[in-house]
């Protein structure tokens, strides 16, 4: 999620409107008494995945050397199904490595592999730790259906528009990189059709518990109230998404408003989003405890192209607003979901390994965290940046796809080192390796080619890619050395 997505401590207010929630939906089920007819006993549908990477990449480290990896995942979304109406939702993560031989924990970027990695996670060779590498119960929720509407209640998936805000993870809708992190809710929720059940407009009212790190602790919950408007009529869809976010440990409160557009008339293709964030935190993306701070974020992501088949031609285009002064000011670094990826380098590795290290060094000198420092590492989110990425898909035989895509990017404001800035103030700000400050993030281009067999059942992948940092990658040893990466990819979808 964006880094400062939370919520302040008004607990009494969130008490009310959670219990004013359940109050209606303990109201309204018994209404939807179920016909006997439609009791036909227990039908199990299974689907999933199994997917292999190996992945292989050249200097993304100012360490430099490869560093290389294969890594598995298997993935069970089983559906217990006891009528038309009522169904129970599951899903599972079994085996999931990085070093498939070795079963190490699964990585989402280069960066966990180094030593100075940090995130809230079972200690390595633990039981837990090792069970959860074995079987991990993800998701599992039920579902509803009324004669009013459909209720959802349970730990459930959360997915909005592109995905730049909320992204649940789930398929593979990248054109590049995989999905490894996914949005994940204890959720209670109402949906339903206002004006009839052959109308366009859809609303839902949900309440959601975000539960991260320690289970055992509610210090680091926080509280939402989701409303959600999506009007769908044949190739058009159009919504508006509206959250108001609560984390009394972090007194924060933020307020997140989402429009999103998408437009398919064949051959045309327009699909954009637009995410607004107000409010105030203290869980911030700053190393040292500034208190309780503003909070103005923007994010903006968009697709347009068109199909001529065998040939598409397509535009991304994304905006993420920045912060120049991690240790002061507004807090104004808007973070699109880790989920949404853009490119194979510049964003999922080098920028998620420099924050990462940032991190990494104020740790070293403090021993403890301060709240929302871990948020200054993106773990390979687009954020402070504008990015122009322009593809071209080709598909010389049926279930053959080649695309080819080239990534301009530069940050809104310049990536400041907040740990450089407080142990030598005097030198004045740097960039994240030290270097002078710089907006150019650099170019990449990026290949996919993409194989699809057994009616969709194995699809066979191979991409490469190829970075030149720019100025913002400079140290005082001079110019970043050009990062390379080539991955195989092999998925069994069932």
């Amino acid at each position: 999620m964006p880094s400062v997505l939370l919520r302040n401590p008004r607990m009494k207010t969130t008490n009310r409107a959670l219990m004013a929630f359940i109050t209606l939906c303990a109201w309204l089920v018994p209404t939807a008494a179920l016909p006997e007819s439609e009791n036909q006993g227990p039908n199990l549908i299974t689907s999933g995945y199994l997917r292999v990477r190996a992945k292989s990449f050249e200097d993304i480290a100012p360490e430099k050397g490869t560093f290389s990896w294969i890594e598995h995942r298997t993935r069970l979304e089983p559906t217990l199904s006891l009528s038309e109406s009522f169904k129970v939702h599951f899903q599972l993560d079994i085996l999931e490595y990085y070093d498939f031989f070795n079963g190490s924990k699964i990585t989402a970027t280069a960066a966990e592999l180094f030593p100075f990695y940090r995130e809230y996670e079972p200690a390595p060779g633990t039981e837990s730790d090792t069970m959860l590498r074995i079987v991990k119960m993800r998701r599992a929720w039920f579902e509803l259906l009324t004669p009013l509407g459909l209720f959802e209640v349970g730990r459930m998936p959360s997915h909005w528009g592109m995905g730049i805000l909320s992204n649940d993870g789930n398929g593979f809708r990248n054109n590049f990189g995989d999905s490894y992190y996914g949005d994940t809710f204890d959720r209670i929720l109402f949906g339903t059709k206002p004006l009839g059940a052959d109308s366009n407009l859809l609303t839902a009212l949900a309440f959601d518990k975000i539960s991260s790190g320690n289970i055992d602790s509610s210090t680091d919950d926080a509280d939402e109230v989701l409303l959600i408007a999506l009007y769908t009529k044949k190739e058009l869809n159009v919504g508006a998404y509206a959250v108001s976010r609560n984390q009394p440990s972090t007194s924060t409160s933020i307020w997140i408003w989402d429009a999103y557009i998408k437009a398919v008339p064949p051959p045309w293709r327009l699909e954009a989003e637009v995410a607004l964030l107000s409010g105030h935190t203290k869980a911030l993306p700053s190393p040292v405890d500034t208190g309780t701070r503003v909070v103005e974020q923007l994010g903006a992501a968009l697709k347009a192209g068109a199909l001529f088949s065998p040939v598409g031609i397509y535009l991304d285009a994304g905006y993420a607003s920045g912060d120049g002064d991690p240790l002061g000011g507004n807090v104004s670094n808007f973070s699109f979901h880790p989920d949404f990826n853009v490119g194979l380098i510049l964003f999922e590795e080098m920028l998620a390994l420099d924050t990462a290290r940032v991190v990494s060094d104020f740790e070293q000198i403090q021993g403890v965290l301060t709240p929302g420092t871990l948020n200054f590492a993106t773990k390979g989110s687009v954020t402070n940046a504008i990015y122009l990425m322009p593809s071209v898909e080709y598909s010389p035989i049926e279930n053959l796809k080649c695309i080819l895509a080239f990534l301009w990017a530069q940050s809104d404001q310049p990536w400041v080192n907040p740990y450089l800035y407080v142990v030598d103030q005097e030198s004045g700000p740097k960039n994240l390796r030290g270097g002078p400050l710089s907006k150019d993030l650099g170019w990449e281009t990026d290949l996919a080619v993409k194989y699809t067999a057994y009616n969709g059942g194995l699809v066979i992948g191979l991409e490469a890619g190829y970075f030149k940092p720019g100025k913002a990658f400079d140290s005082p040893q001079g110019s970043a050395d050009p990062a390379s990466t080539i991955q195989l990819k092999l998925t069994s979808i069932f």
